[in-house]
């Protein structure tokens, strides 16, 4: 199992670089986590992998949802720990992506439409509002 987990970090990063991302610098898993913003064609993307179990982040995901009336939930999925809402013109899905029992990787993208924000607002909002609510600590790095 370890070894699974280990490969699957492995090809995150090479994912990164090979997408042309970069990431701030590795340290050993805490509860805090180090985010990785880039940006695609159509969407902006915020990552960061939290010492926090699957479940739990997507808990925190779904309790963000309920707690914003104005977030219409577009789709959840409860076997990948996916959710999407959107707000007027922008849209965001996040899913907490499993490496072991305590770790997941949390993607955020984002399309902020014609909404007047741009893209990396949304996502990196988004990120820290997952991070408030899990109560751990989430380093934006400027890439």
């Amino acid at each position: 199992m370890i070894s699974r987990s280990i490969g699957n970090a492995v090809w995150l990063m090479l994912l990164m670089v090979l997408v042309g991302c970069a990431s701030g610098p590795m340290k050993a898993p805490t509860s805090a986590g180090t985010v990785i913003y880039t940006k695609g064609a159509a969407q902006h993307t915020a990552t960061v992998m939290l010492t926090v179990p699957p479940p739990k982040v997507y808990e925190a995901m779904l309790t963000i949802v309920k707690k914003s009336p104005d977030l219409e939930l577009v789709n959840q999925d409860d076997e990948s720990y996916l959710v999407e809402v959107s707000h007027g013109e922008w849209k965001v899905a996040g899913q907490a992506t499993t490496m072991d029992r305590v770790n997941t990787i949390l993607f955020i993208w984002s399309d902020a439409g014609n909404s007047g924000m741009t893209g990396q607002e949304l996502s990196l909002r988004a990120v820290r509002n997952v991070c408030d609510e899990l109560r751990v600590e989430c380093e934006m790095q400027d890439l």
